[in-house]
């Protein structure tokens, strides 16, 4: 997040009181949960029609987190009180 983000928060009317950005720690954790979990589900489910779709998919987005996209964004979280007037 940039000063020019946090200042249209403050133009619209918000006040950042508390902010996290992610470690690469949890952002990895995040990642293996969404595509583990898919690919766990394919695992479990072979006769399931969408089995190999979904394995197919897990696959494919975890190979492009490690080899494309890993390093190159992250999450903030911020908890904005709404500024009186």
């Amino acid at each position: 997040m940039n000063r020019e983000q946090i200042s249209r928060i403050a133009h619209d009317g918000w006040t950042p009181v508390e902010g996290h950005v992610s470690t690469r720690r949890e952002l990895d954790n995040y990642e293996w949960g969404c595509w583990g979990s898919l690919a766990s589900w394919a695992l479990d489910h072979p006769a399931d029609p969408d089995s190999s779709q979904v394995l197919a998919t897990a696959t494919t987005r975890r190979s492009e987190w490690l080899r494309v996209y890993r390093d190159t964004w992250g999450f903030v979280s911020l908890v904005l009180r709404q500024t009186s007037d």
